[in-house]
């Protein structure tokens, strides 16, 4: 039941970045470059502690996409200037 409760809670978590992402692809949305490196940080880090702790495996299948998520968002608001999705 806690493994549950905390994959719930990821997947929520990880939710939140989607419309980020398509925002920041369109060139709509702008975030703090110091937040989107420590959200980042602590995915990398939540990694770490999950591989530490032996995680269940979809904890740690959220952590990746979590992860993948921030770093498009990243690259697509301070990525290359003329991003294949933008106009």
């Amino acid at each position: 039941m806690t493994h549950l409760i905390g994959f719930i809670g990821n997947s929520l978590l990880s939710l939140c970045s989607i419309p980020l992402l398509f925002s920041s692809i369109r060139g709509t949305s702008f975030t703090s470059p110091w937040f989107l490196a420590t959200w980042l940080l602590g995915e990398v880090f939540a990694i770490w502690y999950g591989f530490l702790v032996s995680a269940p495996s979809l904890i740690m299948i959220n952590y990746g996409v979590s992860t993948v998520l921030i770093a498009a968002i990243t690259v697509a608001q301070y990525g290359r200037k003329r991003h294949p999705f933008r106009k």
